[in-house]
């Protein structure tokens, strides 16, 4: 079962847009802090905006449009990799 934490009173507006979106989307994501979101190897800041993957590239633009772009760019890769 994938790992979908819920959004907390204490969650910042963008940290609660993030999980929620994560959710319903169906997103396996991994909350490493109570600022940090993972999915694979990207790592996101909700609230700074900040993409980052572990290779250590540096996402050129930021914030929730991206993330959510990047991760369905993943997403798609993953399930078109996984057809062959």
């Amino acid at each position: 079962m994938p790992f979908l934490p819920v959004p907390a009173n204490t969650d910042s507006p963008a940290m609660r847009q993030a999980l929620t979106w994560c959710r319903e989307n169906h997103i396996p994501i991994r909350r490493c802090s109570d600022k940090h979101l993972k999915y694979r190897a990207l790592n996101y800041w909700p609230d700074r905006g900040t993409i980052t993957l572990d290779s250590g590239y540096k996402h050129p633009h930021g914030g929730f449009d991206a993330f959510v772009q990047t991760v369905l760019t993943m997403r798609a890769q993953e399930q078109h990799a996984a057809q062959r």
